[in-house]
């Protein structure tokens, strides 16, 4: 090899691991975020009072029941509080999350295993009758091609006829804003703006404690209907259909949370 192909070589596979390096670190840098980690315990107690996380599991329960499944996979579970709520209706529930710390919260709360494991490329060698991934988890996917394999991935542990049930933020309210609220002490402030062009939801949280500033950023891809539709399609899902937050009205594009439900064949 001659120095001048050497040199192209070298070059070709610097500008390989830059891309790599850049695509990992797209997705990874939100679960990485302190929000997820040191703060996880802020987290739950913030969601908690403010989420209406029965109104969901409830919604969740009516589109699933149908198919009475025996086992839900969650995917993305965060500190537990849909798994808890859904094995309050009889349901057994298993958890993935990439955060150890939200899982050690999450145990405290559910009867169900959860293990710490990236959505894209998990294997706990068994299959689900039905999986969920709620609070736009599925929104950390920054990529067509991560989006495809996180489907894809789940896929593969679902059984025939299985019901797969994804959350997404697709439409904010406004392409910017400002939102506090309290938790005793802790204040936290979250400050958004949406690129419209690329569609990235770009969202600051800082908590405020004792004069102390903790602050997290945080990013998320929003989907459309037409995406989120052409990616379950590639994935190998039918009977696809798009409810509007968490009720059985239809999803269009105007709903700012979309709930995406397939089947698997």
């Amino acid at each position: 090899m001659d120095l001048y192909s050497k040199l192209c070589w070298k070059i070709s596979c610097l500008m390989l691991l830059l891309f790599f390096c850049s695509h990992y670190s797209a997705f990874s840098n939100n679960s990485l975020s302190p929000i997820y980690t040191q703060h996880a315990g802020w987290y739950d107690h913030f969601y908690c009072q403010s989420k209406n996380y029965m109104k969901e599991s409830l919604f969740l329960h009516k589109v699933l029941s149908s198919k009475q499944p025996q086992e839900i996979l969650d995917v993305g579970c965060g500190t537990g509080t849909h798994m808890k709520n859904l094995e309050g209706m009889g349901y057994q529930c298993v958890g993935i999350d990439i955060n150890d710390e939200m899982l050690n919260i999450a145990r405290a709360k559910v009867k169900g295993e959860v293990f710490q494991a990236d959505m894209r490329e998990f294997n706990l060698a068994r299959t689900f009758d039905a999986a969920i991934s709620m609070f736009q988890v599925f929104n950390h996917n920054l990529t067509i091609e991560d989006a495809l394999q996180t489907l894809l991935t789940i896929k593969n542990h679902l059984v025939s006829g299985a019901i797969l049930v994804i959350d997404l933020l697709s439409n904010p309210h406004s392409s910017a804003g400002v939102k506090t609220t309290w938790y005793n002490d802790i204040k936290r402030v979250m400050r958004w703006k949406v690129d419209s062009k690329s569609r990235i939801f770009d969202m600051k949280v800082t908590y405020i404690q004792n004069g102390a500033r903790y602050t997290s950023t945080l990013i998320f891809k929003l989907y459309s209907i037409v995406e989120m539709k052409d990616l379950l399609k590639q994935a190998g899902y039918n009977n696809i259909r798009f409810y509007d937050n968490y009720t059985l009205r239809q999803g269009t594009a105007f709903s700012q949370t979309l709930i995406a439900v397939a089947q698997v064949p």
